[in-house]
């Protein structure tokens, strides 16, 4: 759908309509909302980038594995793509705060909601919560999150214990027969003293 207008323009252009018998405001509304069908993959992927940036912790915009939930952004974001997807308004992601505090000012995202195909809108927020709850599954529930903890500290003890395995491969390499045999006694006292 092709963008023609700003959220601030499209804001000024409706306080501009009077409200008579004839419904200009609605009208004024109706022009810019489509009654087009987003296909399922689209909806999907938009879904998964809400979910994914409303329920990670990000620092300097990459996820660092941490679960955080914010709902709030989560419904900012469900907003602001219905009206990416379904309307000829040009959505600043950036400034989603002020925008939302624009159009909801003069009641505009329910209207611009409520005129939004229903059956899209329906659909959208059937995966979205789909998405969310897998999301959920996956990351947050107890066997998840052990199994999480599990691979977290399996490639932490992999990153540190690398290098020493590394340097004692090394000396190992530089050993003549009889330090190789000698070390090789010591290990087996110690792993005796251990068992017992």
């Amino acid at each position: 759908m092709d963008k023609i207008i700003t959220v601030k323009e499209f804001v000024d252009g409706y306080k501009k309509q009077t409200d008579d018998v004839t419904n200009k405001k609605e009208k004024y509304i109706k022009k810019f909302v489509g009654d087009n069908y987003v296909n399922y993959a689209t909806k999907l992927s938009v879904a998964d980038q809400i979910v994914q940036l409303s329920s990670t912790n990000q620092v300097d915009g990459q996820v660092n594995g941490q679960i955080k939930i914010n709902s709030s952004l989560r419904y900012l974001l469900y907003v602001f793509n219905l009206i990416d997807l379904y309307t000829n308004i040009t959505v600043d992601f950036s400034n989603i705060l002020e925008e939302y505090d624009l159009l909801e000012e003069q009641g505009l995202v329910d209207e611009l909601i409520r005129l939004m195909p229903q059956r899209e809108v329906t659909s959208f927020e059937t995966i979205l919560k789909i998405v969310f709850d897998d999301f959920i599954q996956n990351n947050y529930e107890n066997h998840a999150f052990i199994s999480n903890q599990v691979q977290r500290i399996v490639d932490i003890f992999t990153a540190t214990t690398s290098p020493l395995i590394e340097k004692i491969k090394e000396k190992v390499e530089n050993m003549t027969e009889e330090d190789i045999d000698k070390l090789g006694h010591k290990v087996e006292k110690i792993l005796k003293k251990i068992s017992r």
